[in-house]
């Protein structure tokens, strides 16, 4: 068996970089799930397994500074491509290199090769497609952790994008549907990509964090009075936070602390609301490192994304598992792409009202020590089925079984 992963992450060295160089909104998640799933393939599948990236980064001039990414070669299992990063014509570029690095795995001799492309981005789709056209003996797996239509949900969309991203939503599904396969966040996405469920197909919501045990016997917690509430993501209106901000101005618990870390299109209303309020501590996009730093020291993670809109059905929050491996109470919506199995672990708002949040998170701060230690107990306990290993297991089994 060999099996190559194309996907969009980054390497480790060059984070700081990328981070310099990205304007606004960066999105962590993507390639922190990525290099997980990388890392347990490589220790599972040792030299059967290769990775070919053209990391996700903004376009430029207005998302990042640099107009050309240089890559580097790890080795020859591991090669981040070089693309020409200029927004409108960069897919031709991404995709030119995908596949001029990808297509060394036609040369690859096994008569079990499998092909896992992580995002609809459709460079790489095309990448899969035009490889299983030259060999019989490649099967393809879509790994689909959004559909591209409920991607890149901020107000301040120009028409010109939201043209081309009509073109670039046509191609996916033309080109989705030559997989012989998916990985899918919820099992909904089988409306759009599956329809009636014809082909093989597996839910992988996301992967815990495999230093949770350690978060929630080491976490730092605020020996003063300060009951510290946290939210770290995209600070789109769409998603809750303005709402969620609102209600926490209207509450007067002066013991209560809330932390913000992101960016989006609710940016600018939120600095305005941490100058009113004190209690607000706005830090703006920060690294990864400083937002899990954050988290750990937290009492309470809050998710305000309410069970409103078509793309709750279909998406599961990547930062569910993130904050949960954080070793900190979880307050989120039920949304329905949630699966039951979560129901005990979360703390969900009694109704979708704008100000039942903050009564969920007013019942934790009045919530005994040791009801709060049974509960991170169990937690704990939840995510050992969430693991690294336990996850590229599923994946592996899953593969074979086509």
């Amino acid at each position: 068996m060999k099996l190559l992963f194309i996907g969009g992450s980054f390497p480790k060295n060059q984070e700081d970089d990328i981070y310099r160089c990205t304007k606004g909104l960066y999105d962590f998640a993507a390639n922190i799930l990525q290099r997980k799933i990388i890392f347990g393939l490589r220790e599972k599948l040792k030299n059967d397994f290769y990775y070919v990236s053209t990391p996700f980064i903004n376009p430029f001039p207005n998302g990042y500074k640099k107009i050309y990414y240089k890559g580097m070669k790890e080795s020859d299992y591991e090669i981040y491509c070089n693309f020409f990063n200029v927004w409108g014509i960069r897919n031709i570029s991404r995709f030119f290199h995908t596949y001029n690095n990808a297509k060394n795995f036609l040369n690859v001799k096994d008569k079990e090769k499998y092909i896992i492309v992580y995002s609809p981005h459709v460079p790489f789709l095309k990448t899969a497609v035009d490889l299983k056209k030259k060999d019989n003996n490649i099967k393809i797996i879509l790994l689909l952790p959004d559909l591209p239509q409920f991607i890149s949900l901020s107000n301040t969309q120009k028409i010109i994008y939201k043209f081309l991203k009509k073109f670039d939503i046509y191609q996916f599904y033309k080109l989705s549907n030559e997989f012989d396969s998916y990985i899918l966040l919820t099992k909904y996405m089988n409306e759009f990509v599956n329809k009636n469920f014809e082909k093989k197909y597996m839910i992988l919501e996301g992967i815990a964090n495999d230093n949770y045990l350690k978060n929630f016997t080491n976490c730092k917690k605020n020996n003063n009075k300060l009951f510290n509430i946290t939210y770290t993501g995209t600070l789109h209106e769409v998603f809750g936070i303005k709402k969620f901000v609102d209600s926490f101005m209207k509450d007067n618990n002066e013991n209560y602390v809330l932390n913000i870390c992101g960016t989006g299109d609710s940016a600018e209303y939120i600095e305005k609301c941490s100058k009113i309020d004190s209690r607000i501590k706005y830090y703006g996009q920060v690294s990864n490192d400083k937002a899990l730093s954050i988290q750990r020291n937290s009492d309470v993670l809050v998710n305000p994304r309410t069970n409103s809109g078509k793309f709750t059905k279909y998406s599961f929050p990547s930062k569910t598992l993130e904050y949960l491996s954080s070793g900190v109470i979880v307050v989120a919506y039920k949304l329905d792409g949630i699966p039951d199995e979560y129901d005990d672990i979360l703390f969900y708002p009694d109704n979708n009202s704008d100000d039942s949040i903050m009564q969920k998170i007013n019942e934790i701060y009045n919530m005994s020590d040791i009801k709060k230690a049974m509960h991170l107990e169990k937690t704990a306990n939840f995510l050992k089925n969430k693991s690294i290993n336990y996850s590229i297991e599923r994946i592996i089994n899953f593969i074979r079984s086509l």
